[in-house]
């Protein structure tokens, strides 16, 4: 089969040369087990037989032990009525493109089709229905040739982790987070709903994609009323499926679930038989960690886990009583979990006054966030709040009182030219007569890419990405490069300043 159109472009590479040094301009091809087309307005996929995928190489986006993501703009059949990925509306680079990200598994199957197709992502990618909140399952392929498996998604520009380290200090509006943890807590419902549940829910896993600026309302209980917060448009979606099971099925579950800050005390104690649960305690971390920038509990063992949170919650055998608003200090008792962490290791709980869960968030915080996180991180799983009681929390009434969906509109829409701080720095741009382009470049250990702030007339657009691990955040615009000479004159001469002063100090001890 020979490409035609605008597959055409490019150099026509086969599908194991993926795995080197793609140019933006190559077009892979890939004829994979199962095939899929659209027929009569359906998509149509066949176990049994092969067919053509074709797609070009823009760049790559991780690449990680068991596979690679790449970005790719995608030519083969794709499933009726898709829409353009957020990330590709508010990137006008991307136009005319229809953007997929491409996860390649390193793994080799050699059981072919038949092992790939009882893998636990694929039963729970191909069974579960769409949602807005969860990441767009498109296609999934075996290579008859190398083996290799192809799972096609959604695009995204990056994750909540590195939208968190991209902010260095810099708080989130108090609308973007309740933006935000609605999304997550809607995507957490419907797999909850459908009777699956994630098991690996941590930042990483939430996938982001920005779409422009906003004024929110101010959310701060010290702020003035009307008090409006400038930031970014935020879409999120769940992601990475491979632990995730269904809440009928028969336990006890694989050991391991999720990175240890986010697992659940039932999960640290090792309980095996456990269910949704887990996943409202991995939101709550989750969510302040968003608030706060760092995280919550981060342990460096088991035992180290436990004590941090205990610190914050108390131990979950003793009653703590209540606060001064009626409401349980710490995390509650939980004496199921007391004793059988006690039968199975050992355990023995002392008493452990909570700190309380409040002394980890700044006055600024809303109080009814951090009551809403605090109900969702009890010792016990039986008593944290479910999905659905998530969403009815006061703070979301609150945070939203017309109760209309929190996710914003998309589209880089129009904004006054007041300074737009960037990145939790201190540096701003203010609009001056002529265009003019200030560029945010996000070092990532893996390529470069990206945060364009252009203004052109009255119009300032915003359109970013974020990259793999981002390391540094600079600015480019307004360098004063002769400032810049004499202040690494001043640090060099200082240094050797030091070693001098050093190497006479020692001279005279040795005399």
């Amino acid at each position: 089969m020979q490409p035609s159109g605008r597959e055409s472009a490019g150099n026509h590479m086969p599908s194991h040369q993926l795995a080197s040094c793609p140019r933006q301009t190559d077009v892979f091809y890939v004829n994979g087990i199962p095939s899929q087309y659209v027929r009569d307005g359906n998509l149509v996929i066949d176990d049994k037989n092969a067919s053509l995928r074709s797609f070009t190489y823009i760049k790559t986006l991780g690449d990680g032990y068991f596979g690679t993501v790449t970005l790719c703009d995608w030519h083969g059949a794709l499933p009726p009525n898709t829409a353009p990925p957020d990330m590709q509306r508010s990137r006008p680079e991307y136009a005319g493109k229809r953007l997929v990200a491409v996860k390649r598994m390193k793994r080799v199957w050699e059981g072919g089709w038949a092992e790939c197709k009882k893998l636990k992502e694929i039963e729970f990618l191909r069974t579960i229905p769409a949602h807005p909140s969860l990441i767009s399952f498109y296609d999934v392929f075996l290579s008859p040739e190398t083996k290799e498996l192809y799972m096609v998604f959604e695009s995204m520009e990056g994750n909540l982790y590195q939208l968190i380290r991209a902010r260095k200090g810099r708080p989130l509006a108090g609308e973007l987070v309740a933006s935000i943890f609605r999304q997550a807590v809607l995507g957490l419902h419907h797999m909850h709903s459908n009777g699956y549940f994630h098991r690996d829910l941590r930042p990483e896993n939430i996938l982001v994609t920005t779409t422009g600026l906003s004024n929110y309302r101010s959310l701060s209980p010290i702020a003035a009323p009307g008090t409006t917060e400038r930031d970014i448009i935020v879409i999120i979606k769940l992601a990475d499926f491979g632990l995730a099971r269904k809440i009928a099925s028969h336990p006890p579950y694989t050991e391991y679930v999720s990175c240890r800050w986010y697992r659940a005390p039932e999960l640290l104690f090792e309980v095996r038989d456990h269910s949704t649960p887990i996943d409202i305690w991995a939101l709550g971390v989750t969510m302040a960690e968003l608030v706060n920038l760092r995280p919550l509990f981060p342990g460096t063992a088991v035992i180290d886990q436990l004590d941090k949170i205990y610190d914050v919650l108390g131990d979950p055998y003793h009653d703590h009583g209540v606060d001064s608003r009626g409401r349980p200090r710490g995390g509650g008792r939980w004496v199921w979990g007391v004793q059988f962490a006690r039968r199975q290791w050992g355990y023995h709980h002392e008493k452990i006054t909570p700190r309380g869960i409040e002394t980890c968030f700044d006055p600024s915080v809303p109080l009814t966030l951090v009551d809403c996180i605090s109900d969702l991180l009890r010792h016990d799983p039986a008593k944290r709040l479910t999905s659905q009681e998530c969403l009815a929390h006061q703070y979301f009434v609150e945070s939203n009182p017309d109760h209309t969906p929190l996710t914003l509109s998309l589209g880089s829409p129009h904004v006054d030219a007041r300074p737009v701080q960037c990145g939790g720095k201190d540096d701003t741009t203010t609009r001056t007569p002529g265009p003019k382009k200030l560029i945010l470049d996000l070092r990532v250990r893996d390529d470069l890419v990206n945060v364009a702030v252009e203004e052109k007339d009255s119009q300032l657009l915003v359109y970013g990405t974020f990259g793999s691990d981002i390391e540094r955040l600079s600015r480019r615009q307004g360098h004063d490069y002769f400032a810049e000479f004499w202040y690494g004159l001043l640090y060099a001469s200082a240094s050797v300043f030091a070693l001098v002063l050093f190497a006479i100090t020692y001279a005279l001890i040795m005399l």
